[in-house]
């Protein structure tokens, strides 16, 4: 009789893991970020040979902001690409794409001759490096400050990318641009910045703004949290909806943000871009 009740209960137990196996089955293992990454960015690299640009656009659309370094080079590389489309698709990812690398490729592509000469591509580019805030991309922001002047366009995503950078050397380097005697037609535009930038409110004229940095600079701290900033410029930093990631309504044809009334004004004095020039400012 004991040998009967040790052999059932021998045969009880070899049922049990099979019972909780159908009631309980094994969960699938959850990718880790990092393979999340590494298979979005294999992804990316094999559709960029596809000849179908909507087949790039749509993958970039889905898994081209992943915060992964593998992700941000492999859209970084397609900021070469011949096709505009696909060039637009790329910077817009990279400049959304919170990952500290997608910063660097951006600079990159800022030094491209190709990029350099589209002017609303460029801008977007500039606006992309400000996105990210990083106080290194400060000196190379500030190079277009001089007396070679650029397309309107691109230097007022000059000065936006300067004012989202939250150190007083940036706010420094917007107040002697203001100084300089170079940013003719740009003086509202650079105090929206500073406006945006330090939380103050000293209006639309440059001299308030002037006078108050020599009285502030010295040891200048910016607030502990952020003040309101100007809706305009919230509308510039604001992230899109993902539907909305591409489109070039929020910036205009010409590369410059679509900010409500001030767009409306613009084009009532007949300030268009795209085909009627390059929008350079006139000179004295």
């Amino acid at each position: 009789m004991k040998a009967f009740l040790t052999c059932v209960a021998l045969a009880l137990a070899s049922l049990v893991p099979a019972q909780e196996n159908e009631r309980d089955p094994k969960p699938e293992r959850e990718l880790s970020a990092r393979e999340i990454g590494r298979q979005a960015a294999k992804r990316i690299k094999e559709v960029a040979d596809e000849s179908d640009v909507e087949a790039i656009v749509e993958t970039l659309r889905e898994t081209g902001r992943i915060d992964d370094v593998d992700v941000v080079r492999a859209v970084g590389g397609l900021i070469k690409d011949e096709r505009a489309e696909v060039r637009w698709a790329a910077i817009r990812c990279l400049r959304f794409n919170p990952n500290e690398k997608a910063g660097s490729e951006l600079i990159a592509a800022a030094r491209r001759k190709e990029i350099a000469a589209e002017p609303a591509t460029l801008a977007e580019v500039l606006r992309g490096i400000g996105q990210h805030r990083d106080p290194r991309a400060l000196r190379m922001l500030a190079e277009g400050f001089g007396p070679k002047q650029e397309p309107v366009p691109v230097a007022e995503a000059r000065i936006d990318a300067v004012g989202r950078i939250h150190t007083a050397d940036a706010v420094d380097t917007l107040v002697k641009f203001a100084r300089s005697g170079f940013a003719k037609g740009l003086e509202e535009r650079i105090a929206v910045a500073l406006a945006g930038q330090t939380g103050e409110d000293l209006g639309m004229e440059l001299r308030p703004w002037v006078l108050w940095w020599t009285r502030s600079k010295q040891g200048y701290r910016f607030p502990e949290e952020e003040r309101p900033a100007p809706a305009a410029w919230a509308r510039i930093w604001s992230t899109p909806t993902t539907a909305g990631l591409f489109s070039r309504d929020a910036v205009g044809s010409d590369g410059r943000p679509t900010t409500g009334e001030g767009e409306r004004r613009r084009r009532g004095r007949g300030e268009e871009g795209g085909g009627g020039g390059d929008g350079r400012r006139g000179g004295d």
